[in-house]
Parts: C-alpha cells; structure tokens; sequence
C-alpha cells in the first residue's frame, strides 16, 4: 500500500498578472476580425450597379415632370421638357443641342444623318411647339392638352417610337 506521505497537497492557484483582460481582448479582436472578413467577403461578392444610361436618365425626368404636367404653365413646362430633352440628345448622341437654337440643331441633326426621318420630324415638331409657347407671347397658364402633347412627344422621342 502506498504512503499517503508521498502524495503532494493541491498548491495555491497561480496568479497571471493583468488578469484576464488580455483573453477578452483577444476574443474581442478575433470577433472584430471575424465580422470585417465577413463583411468583405458579402461586400465584394455584389457587382455594382452600371450608371444610369442617358435614356433612363430622360425618361425618369420626363416622368417626373409628368407628374406636374396638369398644373404647370405652359411655358415653364415646354422649357423644363425641353431641357431634358436636349440634355439626352447631348449625352446620348453626342451633339450639342443644349447650345444651338433650333434651326441650327435642326440642320446640324440632319447633316449627322444619326436620326432617321421620322425622328427628325418628330424633333422639329416638339421643338416647334416649345418654340411657339416659348417664344411665341402666349399668356403664361396651365394647359394640360399642350403640356400633354409636349410630353409625350419627347418620351416617343426618347423611347425611340412614335408618339
């Protein structure tokens, strides 16, 4: 039988000076850097979204001033279409229609030969219609069937089609 004077008493525990403070800092830190790979890794996965195209950007336009169509004044409302209008051609086709008058974009789009006949025409009818409302001295009040018909020309433009 074995002596019990060879068996050793349980000693005090040891002490780590600091505590444990460094161990719920290295979990911190390895949770920390769990959540940033995490996150890198969802981030990078979703491709971003291509800029929207020069006709998106018109037609949500359009649509937004399509909204006040019913109680804008005509003339307001011919030159905000108008606008939207010459800003796509400018950045879709890549001609300066904000800048010229309309007989010089008129000219200048079909010297260019990028638009067909039908949409030459139908530019030179919404451009001549603005014209007159802008130009033309009519009294500065709402018109839904002019503001209407100024819409819709430049959306069957902007599309594209016909009104």
């Amino acid at each position: 039988m074995p002596d019990s004077s060879d068996i050793l008493d349980i000693e005090t525990p040891l002490l780590i000076e600091g505590g444990i403070a460094w161990l719920w800092i290295a979990v911190a830190l390895g949770a920390l850097l769990l959540v940033a790979a995490f996150l890198r890794h969802h981030l990078q996965r979703r491709p971003a979204l291509p800029p929207p195209t020069p006709r998106e950007i018109a037609l949500n336009a359009l649509r937004d001033l399509a909204a006040c169509a019913h109680e804008a004044e005509s003339i307001c409302f011919a030159a905000e279409v108008s606008e939207v209008l010459r800003r796509f051609i400018g950045a879709q086709f890549g001609l300066r229609a904000e800048y010229q008058t309309t007989p010089e974009f008129l000219a200048t789009a079909r010297r260019s030969m990028i638009f067909s006949r039908a949409e030459t025409e139908l530019l030179a009818e919404f451009l001549s219609k603005a014209d007159n409302l802008k130009f033309g001295g009519h009294p500065p009040a709402p018109s839904m069937p002019i503001n209407t018909r100024l819409l819709d020309l430049a959306m069957a433009f902007v599309r594209g089609g016909a009104p």
